[in-house]
């Protein structure tokens, strides 16, 4: 039986303690980049900046959300940033896909890049 379920990618860059406008513009112009694939796309600023949310929370449905990715995808940034990502590290360490902004692969119709 084959399984339906949408293929996860995570967005993953520097996020600040103090999330700016120019940081959730941002991430919300990658989220824009990936919706012409048919895939499903975890953008976590949109938790962390949900007044639903407190910060605490917001944090843990991200981490669970990663946890259910099946690749991520980040953001063109100075490597000292990225690096520093707790997302990178646990990306690695469940050996998921890896994808950066600004490399053109191109998908099967040969008109979308990532």
């Amino acid at each position: 039986m084959r399984n339906s379920r949408k293929y996860r990618i995570y967005i993953v860059g520097g996020i600040p303690e103090t999330i700016t406008a120019k940081t959730i513009q941002k991430f919300f112009n990658a989220e824009k980049e990936l919706e012409k694939y048919n895939v499903e796309i975890i953008n976590p600023i949109r938790n962390l900046i949900d007044k639903n949310y407190h910060i605490e929370s917001a944090h843990k449905e991200n981490l669970s959300a990663l946890l259910n990715a099946n690749a991520i995808y980040i953001l063109n940034e100075p490597n000292e940033i990225i690096k520093e990502t707790p997302e990178l590290k646990i990306s690695i360490l469940l050996n998921l896909v890896i994808i950066h902004q600004g490399i053109n692969i191109i998908n099967e119709n040969k008109k979308n890049k990532l």
